[in-house]
């Protein structure tokens, strides 16, 4: 009897990753996800700064000057680009080139927020192995949030 209990709260316990992993993947997808847009003036901004490091190279993204933001000068980008996602969507784009670099800059940051997710989920596993699954749960579900969250207040 405790055996078959412990199984479907195993059986629940996986549901319920599966559905927070697919909560995670749908806050950070476009809203029509068959037609690949941009979000808003950040993503537009990665897909610029991802075709200019993938046609001039690292050190000439550093020293770009885009006339195109809203700085009145224009906005000096080494001093105030975080190029890890330009970098990270120039490899994919190298690894998988059918695919379009605005796609992948598109279709990138839910697959880095789901990472991001199921590492703090490995984490709190860790760190409390003996803790209820529904702690664990609350952790994927909280972290899920914060991400999306971050992503709209932090513009750069």
């Amino acid at each position: 009897m405790l055996a078959g209990l412990a199984e479907r709260e195993q059986v629940l316990h996986r549901g319920i990753v599966a559905l927070l992993v697919i909560f995670t993947i749908l806050l950070r997808l476009p809203s029509d996800p068959h037609a690949a847009t941009l979000l808003d003036g950040v993503s537009y901004f990665n897909v610029r700064s991802s075709a200019k490091l993938e046609a001039e190279g690292f050190l000439n993204l550093l020293r770009w000057n885009d006339q195109l933001s809203w700085h009145p000068s224009g906005r000096d980008v080494g001093q105030s680009i975080h190029p890890a996602l330009s970098v990270l969507s120039c490899a994919v784009h190298a690894v998988l080139p059918p695919l379009s670099l605005e796609k992948v800059c598109v279709f990138l940051p839910p697959a880095i927020g789901l990472a991001a997710v199921l590492a703090t989920k490995a984490l709190a596993e860790t760190i409390t192995g003996f803790a209820p699954r529904h702690a664990k749960s609350f952790v994927l579900f909280s972290s899920s949030e914060v991400l999306v969250h971050l992503l709209h207040s932090m513009r750069t």
